[in-house]
C-alpha cells in the first residue's frame, strides 16, 4: 500500500521536511518525556547529504536554501494538526490513549524548538555543501 502523500503532486520541500521530522529525532513523535525529543545534527547532515546528491541538480538556489526550514515547518504543520484533532476530539488520527494526540502535539513542537535552535548550523551545512 502506498500513502497519496507520496504521489501526490507537490514540493519536495515537504517530502525533505517530512524526512526531517520523521528521522532526525531519537524519540517518537509521541514521546512523552519531552527532554528525550530532539534534533540530532548529524541525522540531518546525513539527510541533507544524501537528498542534494540525487536532487541538488534540479533544485534552484532558493529551493537549496528553504530545505533546512521546510523541517520546521512541516513539523510544525503536523504538531499543529496533532493539537487541533486531540481538540477537536481525536477525529482524524488513531489514538491508542488519552490525550494520545495532545502528547505528539507537545512532542513535535519541542521538535520545532530543537530544530530552530539549530538552524543557523543547519544554513552554514547547506551552504557548505552547496559550494562544492
Amino acid at each position: 500500500m502506498v500513502d497519496l502523500d507520496t504521489v501526490m503532486p507537490g514540493l519536495p520541500h515537504y517530502d525533505f521536511g517530512d524526512m526531517v521530522r520523521t528521522g532526525t529525532s531519537p524519540a517518537p513523535e509521541d514521546e512523552t518525556k519531552l527532554e528525550k525529543v530532539h534534533m540530532r545534527f548529524e541525522m540531518f547532515e546525513a539527510l541533507l547529504r544524501g537528498y542534494l546528491s540525487k536532487a541538488g541538480g534540479f533544485l534552484n538556489a532558493t529551493e537549496k536554501e528553504l530545505l533546512p526550514f521546510s523541517g520546521k515547518l512541516i513539523t510544525l504543520v503536523i504538531g499543529t494538526r496533532f493539537l487541533t484533532d486531540y481538540l477537536d476530539g481525536d477525529q482524524y488520527f488513531k489514538i491508542g490513549r488519552v490525550h494520545h494526540n495532545l502528547d505528539r502535539a507537545r512532542s513535535q513542537f519541542k521538535l520545532v524548538e530543537s530544530i530552530e535552535s539549530q538552524m543557523d548550523a543547519m544554513l552554514k551545512l547547506l551552504r557548505d555543501i552547496d559550494k562544492k
